[in-house]
């Protein structure tokens, strides 16, 4: 199939969505604070309910209808979603394309609408969107403690790349979003840390560490430092603080700080 060079692909979407009854709507679905930049792109076409078997089987094909489709894989994320993740050539990018039936809509981020058929989509969200959303700090307390000892266990047992991997979920489930929580920013994804200020920067920058057991040993205990400053600072009232365990897994590092240590 040749695609004119002048039309993008979010309009060749647009065409397909609006000429195909089985579709309700299209948006684009990217990253906090980052609306008007085509970047980590995901369309998803929001189908009719009854429709949806029958969009799922034609996934594929409506990929290689909306531009220059070099290679696809299809991902099966249970019985309400599917979605093909593409790369697409002149431009050379990578789109995931995305099918959702029309109540699984809310669920997506601030997502920028394309086109929709007579206003389903902003009703759908606007039945379900809380315009406030609350950050979980009992999910992040609940966790946060026991991902650290596991990234101190993995020290201890020289699994040096297993330590990195922890300390990146501590960094992107927990410690961005607190960060840009305290700076009043959408709680979501890590492209706006940089609109931080230099303080705030530099503290997480302080828990990325080298591929170091002893640098990975002191970029935790920042972890741990900068977590509980953020939690104290934004805690509601009935938070649930796991005390007990915030000071075993410290003195357990600490222990681990002795072994990575060199004997005088």
């Amino acid at each position: 199939m040749v695609f004119n060079a002048d039309t993008s692909i979010f309009d060749r979407a647009t065409k397909v969505a609006q000429g195909d009854s089985r579709f309700l709507g299209l948006c684009l679905h990217q990253e906090a604070n980052h609306e008007n930049e085509f970047t980590d792109e995901e369309l998803v076409f929001v189908c009719a309910p009854l429709a949806f078997g029958a969009c799922a089987e034609d996934l594929r094909s409506l990929a290689e209808n909306l531009g220059p489709l070099l290679h696809g894989y299809q991902q099966d994320k249970g019985d309400a979603e599917r979605e093909i993740t593409c790369l697409y050539d002149e431009p050379l990018r990578r789109i995931d394309i995305r099918l959702l039936p029309l109540d699984g809509v809310a669920e997506l981020h601030r997502p920028k609408i394309l086109w929709e058929k007579e206003g389903a989509l902003r009703a759908e969200i606007g039945k379900h969107r809380d315009p406030n959303p609350v950050l979980d700090l009992q999910w992040m307390e609940d966790r946060f403690w026991i991902w650290m000892h596991g990234a101190a266990e993995a020290l201890r047992a020289g699994a040096v790349f297993e330590a990195l991997h922890q300390m990146s979920c501590l960094r992107t489930r927990i410690l961005a979003p607190l960060l840009l929580k305290s700076h009043a920013k959408p709680a979501s994804g890590l492209k706006a840390i940089e609109q931080t200020d230099s303080e705030s920067l530099s503290s997480l920058r302080a828990t990325v560490p080298l591929y170091d057991a002893k640098s990975c040993e002191i970029s935790l205990r920042e972890a741990a430092k900068l977590y509980v400053g953020l939690r104290e600072s934004l805690a509601p009232d009935d938070l649930v603080r796991h005390q007990r365990a915030e000071m075993a897994v410290m003195r357990n590092l600490h222990a681990v700080s002795d072994e990575l240590s060199p004997a005088p």
